[in-house]
């Protein structure tokens, strides 16, 4: 393990917390699910997701693990289902979801292969494994692929369940690749319209808005 993932677990063990609030809404961590306290780059996600989004309409989360974003999203006021592939994250989105008195439906499934076919929304955010190498404190959790198969994956997914007039947002690290990034969503045909770059523990992270491949 490099000396760089030696830190981050060291400084992850000691920031993590079980019970936090983000937005004033109150979040219990679950067994087994990645904790944001402890990788906080995913509370700026949550943060992302929640300024971007519509004030109405239907919200998806890919990859929802303990479910921040698909509840601060709830809690606006849009109908929100959060997807994960780990029953613990969907579990886990359920109990949050309750914890604060909004309706989330969470949904186990690989991206969105369990949901209705005919399933649209205004909104989806992503904040999938976007590692091209395993060299990670969190390597189960971040690893994507060589070839960023998994966020490929997620895109291909996002292009299928968008509106005609939706937009999505897609979180990636400046150690994804950036030019293999903006591959994966063209061959999505997925347009970017806007960037966010947020640096956290010395990493730039990219929040990517992108638009409907039918607008």
């Amino acid at each position: 393990m490099s000396l760089r993932s030696r830190v981050i677990r060291f400084a992850a063990w000691c920031l993590r917390r079980d019970a936090f609030t983000v937005a004033g809404a109150r979040f219990r961590a679950a067994q087994g699910v990645l904790n944001p306290t402890a990788f906080r780059s995913s509370l700026l996600f949550a943060g992302e997701a929640l300024q971007a989004a519509p004030s109405s309409g239907r919200a998806l989360e890919f990859g929802c693990g303990l479910g921040v974003a698909a509840v601060l999203l709830a809690r606006r006021g849009l109908t929100t289902t959060a997807v994960d592939r780990d029953p613990r994250a969907v579990r886990a989105t359920t109990d949050n979801a309750r914890r604060n008195g909004v309706d989330v439906q969470a949904v186990l499934s690989n991206w969105d292969a369990a949901l209705p076919e005919d399933l649209r929304f205004e909104w989806i955010v992503a904040n999938p494994p976007f590692l091209a190498t395993e060299q990670s404190a969190f390597k189960l959790a971040l690893h994507g692929g060589d070839r960023l198969e998994e966020v490929a994956a997620c895109t291909r997914a996002m292009a299928r369940r968008l509106t005609q007039d939706g937009r999505g947002l897609l979180m990636t690290s400046e150690r994804s690749g950036r030019s293999l990034v903006l591959d994966t969503l063209d061959a999505a045909e997925l347009t970017v319209t806007a960037t966010n770059v947020r640096r956290h523990w010395g990493e730039r992270y990219f929040f990517d808005v992108v638009q409907s491949p039918a607008t």
